[in-house]
């Protein structure tokens, strides 16, 4: 039902040192190979976007910097910052009935330039050899189906960041709660334990008051997703943990199961329908993974 993807990964120039990267911050250097370098406020604006959402094409790089006001064509510059300055990483996801989607990640480089030049919380402990070791090996332990759920997060995000006020955002974050259940709740054997992965958290501007948690459905099995509708239900009711994930001012919350493949969300919907699930909150949408000139995604209705 869904394409096959094959990954792979162009990892910086790893002979880049982090003291190069501190002298090209500061003043700049020349390198034998790569001539003068020199890391800009832009290319550290460019890896605060990417650690937030880990992934991003072309496409959605320049159309982020356009919204916030920082017109810059980034083609030749992320090239420069892939093979010169071992702060980025090229993945690129094949196919063989489309093109080839390219989009980008940080490398050990671009956590280190934020770490010590931006307000980020990375990590206190980049320089530690086993830090590197482990943020390298995780970069080749990407499977393409992550690649296409950060790509997605990243469309949702710059769709609502074009047109509303967003108070709050998260990426990539748990709700674990200990429940307390009723005698026939715990007769019917359901767990005390709420666990809910959410893809993309966003509260808009304070006038709708509502919060959307994104969950992006690449081929869950349909008990799988019936599983998180009842764990988001469990969550809706409980006015404190709305306040405790959410803004304060958060009034409701919606869940969004974003699919990439519209005939499995037919599928879906009428297997819910069919379970009598609840969707009184829960929106499904279709969102075509489009690959045409690095573009990825279009339609997401919140």
């Amino acid at each position: 039902m869904h394409n096959n993807y094959k990954i792979s990964i162009s990892c910086g120039h790893i002979s880049t040192s982090y003291n190069e990267i501190a002298k090209c911050v500061i003043n700049g250097f020349s390198d034998k190979i790569n001539g003068r370098l020199k890391i800009s406020i832009m290319d550290i604006k460019l890896c605060e976007f990417l650690h937030k959402f880990k992934m991003a094409t072309l496409d959605q790089i320049n159309r982020y910097f356009e919204v916030i006001g920082c017109n810059k064509n980034w083609s030749y510059r992320l090239d420069k910052l892939n093979k010169s300055y071992n702060l980025i990483n090229e993945i690129k996801l094949h196919n063989e009935k489309n093109e080839d989607i390219i989009c980008y990640t940080l490398d050990i480089g671009g956590m280190y330039l934020l770490n010590n030049y931006s307000n980020e919380d990375i990590n206190p402990r980049v320089d530690d050899l086993t830090s590197q070791r482990k943020t390298f090996d995780s970069i080749f332990q990407i499977h393409p189906y992550s690649v296409i759920k950060s790509l997605v997060c990243t469309e949702v995000y710059l769709n609502k960041l074009n047109e509303s006020n967003i108070v709050n955002m998260e990426n990539r974050f748990r709700i674990r709660e200990y429940m307390i259940l009723t005698d026939s709740e715990k007769e019917c054997g359901k767990s005390p334990f709420l666990n809910l992965k959410i893809d993309l958290m966003l509260n808009i501007d304070q006038t709708i008051e509502t919060a959307y948690f994104i969950k992006v459905i690449i081929d869950d099995e349909i008990e799988k997703i019936c599983l998180d509708i009842d764990k988001f239900n469990m969550f809706k009711v409980n006015r404190c943990y709305i306040d405790k994930y959410c803004s304060l001012d958060v009034k409701s919350v919606k869940l969004n199961l974003v699919f990439t493949n519209d005939e499995y969300m037919r599928i879906v919907e009428a297997g819910l329908r069919y379970r009598g699930i609840n969707l009184a909150d829960i929106v499904l949408t279709n969102m075509k993974f489009m690959i045409d000139n690095s573009k990825s995604i279009n339609g997401v209705a919140i």
